[in-house]
C-alpha cells in the first residue's frame, strides 16, 4: 500500500514520510509545526494513471517520465525530493494519517486535504 505518513516527534515537530508498501521512498527531516497547522504538497507517481494509461499520450515525453518517477513533499518552508523508477501501484494510495476525529488527543492528524493545482 502507497502511504502519506505523519509522524509526531517530540515538542510540537512532525516528519512525513512516502512509503510504498514497507520501503520508505522519501522522508523529510524533523519540521516545527506553527500554529498547530502545516501546508504540504505531495507528488507521487501513484497519484497519476497507469504508464500504459492515454493520459500519457497528451504530455512530452520528458514531462511524463518526470511525472512517473518523482516523489517530493514540499513544505512551508523546504522540500524533499527523490526520483524512483520503482514500480508503483497508481489506485493503492491511502493517507495513513488520521483525522481530527479519529487521531487520540495531542497527536498529529490531517485536518484537511484536496488535490493540487496543475502547474503553470
Amino acid at each position: 500500500m502507497n502511504q502519506l505518513v505523519l509522524e509526531g516527534a517530540d515538542g510540537g515537530r512532525v516528519r512525513l514520510a512516502l512509503v510504498q508498501n514497507e520501503h520508505r521512498v522519501l522522508e523529510t527531516p524533523e519540521l516545527a509545526v506553527k500554529g498547530g497547522r502545516m501546508h504540504i504538497r505531495l507528488d507521487a507517481p501513484w497519484l497519476y494513471p497507469p504508464t500504459a494509461h492515454p493520459y500519457w499520450d497528451a504530455l512530452d515525453p520528458a514531462d511524463a517520465r518526470e511525472r512517473q518517477t518523482l516523489f517530493s513533499i514540499a513544505w512551508d518552508s523546504g522540500a524533499v525530493r527523490v526520483r524512483s523508477a520503482r514500480s508503483v501501484d497508481p489506485v493503492g494510495f491511502a493517507p495513513a494519517a488520521l483525522g481530527p476525529e479519529q487521531a487520540g488527543p495531542g497527536s498529529p492528524c490531517v485536518e484537511s486535504a484536496s488535490p493540487a493545482a496543475p502547474d503553470p
